[in-house]
């Protein structure tokens, strides 16, 4: 018969919304990126954290997974700065592309329009090597 295998302990499930209107088209960065379907104006939050419906696993939870589970979350996803979790977004920020000039900053919990962003522009992130050390304040953003 069919047996159905679970992961050994259930993810935490979030929703890190994008809070602003979006879509998927292909990235001269790589691959599909995020692109804004109006104009976001700086110091905009542009998504935030909120309990619901994005995957997060413990890194001890990550090693549990099977092989090719472990390649998708790492492709698809990020591995948080602050806690070392793996997360993998539900909405299209599993599409946002990094750039060392990004337009968006903020942690690991919400992210803002650092620059007016144009209707039809990508969305970018800064490396993860860039989060790590060098994460300006943006309370002068909001």
């Amino acid at each position: 018969g069919l047996r159905v295998r679970f992961p050994p302990l259930a993810p935490k499930i979030y929703l890190k919304m994008i809070l602003v209107k979006t879509y998927i088209g292909p990235s001269s960065i790589h691959g599909l990126g995020v692109f804004a379907q109006e104009f976001i104006a700086q110091g905009t939050k542009v998504w935030e954290i909120t309990p619901g419906m994005d995957l997060e696993w413990k890194p001890t939870e990550f090693i549990d997974l099977p092989y090719p589970a472990q390649q998708y979350i790492q492709h698809w996803g990020y591995q948080d700065p602050d806690t070392l979790n793996y997360r993998l977004s539900f909405d299209n920020d599993r599409f946002m592309n990094w750039s060392t000039n990004p337009n968006i900053l903020g942690s690991s919990t919400e992210t803002f329009a650092v620059r007016d962003i144009d209707k039809d522009e990508e969305l970018t992130y800064p490396y993860a090597e860039d989060l790590l050390g060098n994460n300006q304040d943006l309370k002068h953003l909001t």
